[in-house]
């Protein structure tokens, strides 16, 4: 099966957003692309590596994407998390302040681009709804679980 892509993630959150959310809620909104690994060139991105994740402080949804933009892997950040905290979880600073995979052997795509869905504080419970919504619907190479069609 192959991976799904950055542009059908921004599509199934639109997606969900209209069949699952009260009309009266703001769309949800997919970040610009930020690039773990700048130095290596050719970037979409932007954000790049060491600059703030995009909704770092707030609950969400992240998409960890590989250099065509196709997905790695969804995830997410709910009740007493942030999207920065767990996509710090993942990646830190190397002795030169770059980007470091923090288990490199844990992955089975290559990580090198981060967006994000930022959920606004009094609705951070809905992240999970999303992640699973995104997980059962989208192809990655290193979620455990995915499509049902």
């Amino acid at each position: 099966m192959t991976q799904s892509t950055l542009a059908e993630f921004r599509d199934l959150v639109g997606a969900y957003h209209f069949r699952f959310r009260h009309p009266d809620l703001e769309p949800l909104e997919v970040s610009g692309l930020y690039d773990l690994f700048p130095e290596l060139g050719d970037s979409h991105a932007d954000y790049v590596w060491p600059d703030s994740w995009p909704g770092g402080e707030s609950a969400g949804v992240y998409a960890i994407l590989d250099t065509g933009l196709n997905l790695v892997y969804i995830g997410k950040a709910s009740m007493n998390s942030s999207i920065g905290i767990r996509l710090s979880s993942y990646f830190v600073f190397d002795k030169e302040r770059k980007c470091k995979i923090k288990h490199p052997q844990s992955w089975r795509g290559s990580p090198r681009y981060v967006a994000t869905v930022r959920m606004l504080d009094e609705l951070r419970f809905e992240a999970a709804a999303l992640e699973e919504y995104l997980i059962a619907n989208l192809s990655t190479t290193d979620n455990s679980a995915g499509i049902v069609r």
